[in-house]
């Protein structure tokens, strides 16, 4: 079986943006809001699954929803426990991946479903 994937945590920027912050930013906010629609809507909705997937970046958090800055500045929110929105992602994406390789095993479809995957992280995350 192949290796375990393992991660490096970094510490967070003493400065860096808490959940407040992204609220305070109206037009950010409301981008979170469709992005976790999307995910909510992914099989029921063509334009979530469309948007969805027109994504190319592995943790989801990119184009047609956020800009680059705004990637930036999600990806180092402080969310929980000191550890910020990109280790989360970090985190869940080496788990699934495990789980995923443990499943391959027993089946040929491997794919990871950010819908299922990712959803519920942004819901613990107090985004909505």
């Amino acid at each position: 079986m192949a290796d375990q994937l393992t991660e490096t945590p970094s510490l967070p920027a003493q400065n860096a943006p808490t959940i407040q912050d992204l609220q305070a930013n109206k037009t950010l906010w409301y981008k979170l809001h469709v992005f976790i629609h999307d995910l909510h809507n992914f099989s029921t909705n063509p334009s979530s699954h469309s948007r969805l997937d027109s994504v190319v970046d592995p943790s989801y958090i990119s184009l047609p929803y956020f800009t680059p800055s705004e990637v930036t500045l999600l990806k180092s929110t402080v969310i929980e426990n000191d550890k910020t929105f990109e280790q989360i992602i970090q985190e869940t994406l080496i788990e699934r991946l495990n789980r995923t390789t443990k499943k391959r095993v027993e089946s040929s479809d491997c794919r990871t479903c950010a819908a299922h995957d990712f959803c519920a992280d942004f819901r613990e995350g107090a985004w909505d």
